[in-house]
């Protein structure tokens, strides 16, 4: 994981969509996806749950968003 994967995935938690992470972050929603597969990848566990049009956090995205968050402060 790196610093962009975890900032990307935490805007994403926050935003709920990937096309609200995606204008927050004046990038393409393919990108953000992109990169949310990789990080999802490299933890070998799903850390959001695609439910419509909506995201919703997986435990583990709950703790990674609490420990991403303590880590980029």
């Amino acid at each position: 994981m790196d610093f962009e994967q975890l900032r990307i995935f935490l805007i994403l938690a926050e935003e709920g969509t990937y096309l609200g992470a995606a204008n927050r972050l004046a990038t393409s929603r393919s990108r953000v996806r992109r990169k949310l597969d990789q990080l999802e990848r490299e933890a070998a566990t799903p850390l959001i749950i695609r439910d419509g049009g909506v995201l919703r956090l997986t435990p583990a995205g709950e703790v990674l968003a609490t420990r991403g968050r303590d880590l980029l402060e």
